[in-house]
C-alpha cells in the first residue's frame, strides 16, 4: 500500500525518487492506511481478541514495522518493495481465465465488438475498438511485457489499430511524465497546479455534499418507509458510508 504510490511516481517520472522522498512518502500512506483501517502490528498487540488467533504470529506486512524477534527492520523502504513483489510474485499466476478476464475489465464501458460481452451483437465501432486498445496499450507498458504476454494482452505490432493505439497511449504517458516532472521541478508550475486542484477539490466536495445527502435522503426513505432521519444527525457520516439515525414514527 505505501509503496504502491512510489512505483507510480517512478513510472511517470521516469526517475527514482531521493532516499529521503521515498520515506516521506512511506510514512504518508502508511498513515493514510492506517486511517483508512490498514492493521499496524501495534494495533494488533492492543487488541484483546483476535478473530484469527495465529494472526499475531505472522510476520507484519507494515514496512514501518518489526521484525518476529522485535528487531526493527534496517531499511524499511527495501523491506516494503520486498514485500510488495513477493505478494506479485506468489498471488499472481495468470491462466486462460485470467486472461478472460483482464480482457473483459479492460474494455468494460467501452463500445467494443470484440472483447465486451454486452456489445458482442453491435456493428463494428472503430473508437470502441481503439478506445479499448489504447487501455491494452497502456496496461503492457504498466506491467511489464510478460506478464502482459501471460495475459495475452495484444502486442504492439499485430495490426495497424494496435499500432494507432500503441501510440496514442505512448502520448497519454510522456503528457503524464511532462506534468509530473514539472510540477516536481518548477516552483510556479507547481503553485499553479496546487490551486488548480484545491480549486477541483473543493467544487467537487461542495458538489457531493449538496448531490449525495439527497441521494443518501432518498434511499433511506424508500429502505425505511414511515421513519424520518433526523434532521440534527443526518450528516453523521461526510461520505454516506452509513444510513443516518432514524426517529420512530407510526403513521
Amino acid at each position: 500500500f505505501s509503496v504502491n504510490p512510489i512505483i507510480g511516481i517512478e513510472f511517470l517520472s521516469g526517475q527514482s525518487l531521493s532516499l529521503d522522498m521515498q520515506t516521506d512518502y512511506m510514512a504518508l500512506w502508511r498513515y493514510i492506511g492506517w486511517l483508512l483501517g490498514v492493521e499496524t502490528k501495534e494495533d494488533n498487540e492492543s487488541l484483546n481478541c483476535l478473530s484469527n488467533k495465529t494472526h499475531s504470529n505472522l510476520i507484519s506486512l507494515d514496512p514501518c514495522g518489526k521484525r518476529l524477534d522485535g528487531r526493527s527492520y534496517e531499511n524499511s523502504i527495501i523491506h516494503g518493495r520486498a514485500t510488495l513483489e513477493s505478494m506479485v510474485c506468489h498471488l499472481m499466476h495468470p491462466n486462460k481465465q485470467s486472461a478472460i478476464v483482464a480482457k473483459h475489465l479492460l474494455s468494460i464501458g467501452r463500445k467494443s465488438t470484440t472483447y465486451s460481452h454486452e456489445n458482442r451483437t453491435n456493428p463494428y465501432n472503430f473508437m470502441g475498438e481503439l478506445a479499448v486498445q489504447c487501455r491494452f496499450a497502456m496496461c503492457r507498458k504498466s506491467i511489464g511485457g510478460e506478464l502482459a504476454d501471460a495475459l495475452e494482452l495484444p502486442r504492439g505490432h499485430e495490426s495497424l489499430l494496435i499500432c494507432l493505439a500503441n501510440i496514442f497511449a505512448t502520448g497519454i504517458l510522456l503528457a503524464l511524465r511532462t506534468y509530473t516532472l514539472l510540477t516536481m521541478k518548477s516552483k510556479i508550475f507547481r503553485k499553479i497546479v496546487f490551486a488548480k486542484h484545491l480549486k477541483g477539490l473543493e467544487q467537487f466536495n461542495k458538489l457531493w455534499s449538496m448531490k449525495n445527502g439527497k441521494r443518501m435522503h432518498k434511499a433511506s426513505l424508500n429502505a425505511m418507509p414511515g421513519k424520518e432521519p433526523r434532521s440534527e444527525l443526518s450528516k453523521t457520516c461526510p461520505f454516506s458510508f452509513v444510513m443516518p439515525p432514524h426517529d420512530e414514527r407510526i403513521d
